[in-house]
């Protein structure tokens, strides 16, 4: 069995998911605001070198930067977040040097609402890697070597 992160964007949403999931027979663990730091990093190592926690439920701003989770194969957005660059990140926890299984995205959508904000978030993100590599152009010819 392989390892999952779910990000949940909505505190009030992560404990009934951690409860559903837990009352379904997985081990899972919880990081939020309220998960002190040093909390947080003993979750993470055992997230990474342990048989258990078998999934992470996270609040996607306490933990989309600089965390390797490669232990994971699979990312679960509950609902959608609107920031780009929360949402890289995010996916950013699994596609690391260090990963050794295909990677899985997938959208959970409730409405035809959630169904929008996740293609207007797609939208943003193809604009987010236009602009990336239009300036990464551009960077290339003024620093051209003489």
């Amino acid at each position: 069995e392989r390892k999952v992160i779910v990000f949940v964007p909505y505190t009030h949403t992560i404990s009934m998911v951690h409860k559903r999931l837990t009352e379904g027979g997985y081990t899972a663990e919880v990081i939020n605001g309220s998960v002190s730091a040093s909390e947080r990093a003993a979750i993470f190592l055992r997230f990474q070198t342990s048989e258990n926690p078998r999934v992470l439920v996270i609040q996607p701003q306490a933990a989309s930067h600089g965390i390797t989770l490669t232990a994971a194969d699979t990312v679960v957005f509950w609902s959608p977040v609107m920031s780009v660059e929360t949402y890289i990140q995010c996916v950013a926890r699994i596609d690391r040097v260090g990963q050794t299984h295909k990677m899985t995205v997938i959208h959970l959508e409730g409405s035809e609402v959630e169904k929008k904000m996740y293609n207007m978030l797609e939208n943003k993100i193809d604009l987010h890697e236009k602009l990336v590599e239009l300036y990464s152009s551009e960077m290339e010819i003024v620093h051209e070597p003489e």
